[in-house]
This record gives C-alpha cells, structure tokens and sequence, in this order.
C-alpha cells in the first residue's frame, strides 16, 4: 500500500467508524462536543441553542430550619451564591433561575414560600425578589435590630486576646446583616472602641489609614508587647541576707586595694 493510500485510508477509516455507528442504531455526538457539554463550556453553541448547567456539580445542601435560622440562612445564602457562579445561572432566564433557588431550598422550607405576599405576582418568578423575602423572613427587621445590639455591646473579655475577640465579633456580624461594603469597617470600629488594653486603643487611633487587618496585627503585637512588659515587672529581684553582705562586702574591699598596699611588688 502506497504511502498516499496509507493517509487516504487512515482518513476514511475515522468517517467510515463514524457511519458505522449511524447504521448500527443513531448518530452519536462527536468527541469534542461532548467535552464541551461535560465541562460547561461551549454549552451555549450546542443545536439546541439553550444553556445547560455543568455535568457532576453538587447542588446546595437545603436550609436547615431547626436552631438560629438567622445564621442557618447566612451559611446558605453564602453557599448558594457560589453555586450561582460556578454553574453561570445569570445565562438562563428568571423562571428558570428563581424554579432552581426553590428545588435547592428544600421541601420544608417551601411552605414558607407559599404563604409569602407579592406584589404583583409575578414577583414570583423574579430570584431577587424571592431571595429578598426570605432574607427578611431569616432575619427580619427586629431580628436585626436585636442582633446588631448584642454586637454593640461585645467589648473584650477578660484573658481573650485580639484574634479571639476578632472571631467573636466576626461571627455576631453574621446575623447583623451588614451591607458587604460596610462589613470590615464596622468591625474595625468596634475592635478599637472594645478592646481592654488603654495602650493598644491609644496607637489604634493614633494610625490615620486604619483597616481590619492592621488592626490586628497592632492588636497582636501590642499584647505581646504588654506580656512582655508584665513580666518585667513581675520579676522579683534576688535579696541577700545581712550576713551575706558583710561577708561579700570585706572581700571586695581586699581585692579593690591597690597591690602595693598589700605588700606585692
């Protein structure tokens, strides 16, 4: 077989297995179109002209209902807009979009949905709008204003560093429902009106450009400081007994004497 006849035929041999497949019981898509269906990507081209979520993505796990619902929403509020990125759902249209937000949400949680008013009615296939009014159901205005007095009131406990007062404060902002632009400069704040160490607050407002994580790291560094300081202070000095001086105080006296007054040449 001659070198040209080799290509030919290695050619016709990828079309012949192809109609091969469409004789033996239905055309099959090509390769790279399947890849590109797995992947997500290029979905957008297929025949159908329709987008079509990733293969294998995980869906949210529902709203738990049971324990603080405020902070049950936070977690899958912040797991579901996640979802939306990855899985790209701003291709598809709002009934589309607001029809998956309720399947992930769970079965219980849709009784809820049921008894919500919108106006107009066509609000109910609009995701904002839906998210909106489990927003307020989660939280709520009072809730709200009840959970931003107990983070007002946190100061620094007693034996809890910065970094742990951090944590505590960043937890209570959870179901405070600060605006995400506001969220770090309202815990910077109280970090500095809370803290227990006088020194610490008094370099905090002496810096003029004062984020969160400088905070922090002044925090830090000015507790290891004070540490540092209190043990110093602490420490107690070595006393002698009298007889421990009049003992020692002769013999530095003898060996302070010039030589030639002891008798040495």
């Amino acid at each position: 077989m001659d070198t040209k006849h080799g290509v030919r035929s290695g050619i016709h041999t990828i079309s012949d297995m192809s109609d091969s497949k469409e004789s033996a019981g239905g055309t099959q898509p090509a390769a790279p179109q399947m890849l590109n269906q797995s992947s997500g990507e290029g979905s957008d081209n297929m025949a159908s002209g329709k987008p079509t979520l990733p293969s294998g993505l995980k869906l949210p796990p529902p709203l738990k209902t049971d324990g603080n619902l405020a902070t049950n929403w936070k977690c899958f509020k912040r797991t579901w807009d996640n979802y939306v990125i990855v899985a790209r759902l701003e291709r598809f249209d709002e009934k589309f979009k607001t029809a998956m937000f309720l399947s992930v949400i769970g079965e219980d949680v849709l009784e809820i949905f049921d008894g919500m008013d919108f106006t107009p009615e066509t609000d109910k296939q609009v995701l904002n709008k839906v998210v909106g009014k489990f927003e307020d159901f989660c939280i709520g205005e009072t809730k709200k204003t009840y959970e931003r007095f107990i983070f007002n009131r946190r100061d620094q406990e007693e034996n809890e560093n910065i970094h742990q007062y951090e944590t505590v404060l960043q937890k209570l902002a959870l179901t405070c429902n600060f605006c995400s632009c506001l969220h770090d400069s309202l815990i910077r704040d109280w970090l500095v009106l809370g803290i227990r160490s006088e020194s610490i607050q008094k370099k905090l407002l002496q810096e003029k450009k004062l984020n969160l994580s400088l905070v922090t790291d002044i925090g830090r560094s000015g507790e290891t400081t004070d540490m540092c300081l209190k043990e110093l202070k602490n420490k107690t000095p070595i006393s002698r007994t009298d007889d421990e001086v009049n003992a020692v105080t002769p013999k530095r006296m003898e060996n302070e004497r010039p030589r030639r007054d002891r008798g040495i040449i």
